[in-house]
């Protein structure tokens, strides 16, 4: 199950959700401002931001399923795509710490959920949910 873990007196947060084989998303973080992916395999990196969308790809050696992470000041992070990323699932309630997002496209991922889910994206402009097996 996904996983969301808010703390406001810090504002750093982390979300997982899981994924296997080949990954690849993109994200436009403000700059200033840093993220870590720990792709939950012993490896991660860090996401300089300098608020352009920017593209990583991480491949799995062994197969398995693998929690991925996210940690850092999500106000800041205004862009997420997941376009085509089968492998990825998770719940559509992990997207709400994203509080300043304003593109979300998940078109055939595996997420899932009700989108009720991410009503607090007061600031969303763009949802592609397209093939993804999502409830209104």
């Amino acid at each position: 199950m996904p996983y969301v873990r808010i703390s406001p007196a810090i504002r750093r947060h982390y979300v997982s959700f899981y994924a296997s084989g080949s990954f690849t998303f993109k994200m436009s973080v403000n700059s200033g401002s840093e993220v870590v992916v720990d792709w939950g395999d012993d490896s991660n990196i860090v996401w300089e931001a300098d608020g352009t969308e920017k593209s990583v790809t991480h491949t799995y050696t062994l197969p398995d399923e693998y929690a991925v992470r996210i940690e850092g000041d999500f106000l800041e992070v205004t862009s997420i795509s997941l376009l085509n990323q089968t492998s990825c699932y998770g719940c559509l309630n992990i997207f709400n710490v994203f509080e300043n997002l304003i593109s979300l496209d998940l078109e055939s991922t595996g997420f899932y959920g009700a989108l009720y889910y991410i009503e607090r994206l007061v600031n969303l402009t763009y949802l592609n949910v397209n093939n993804t097996p999502i409830t209104s």
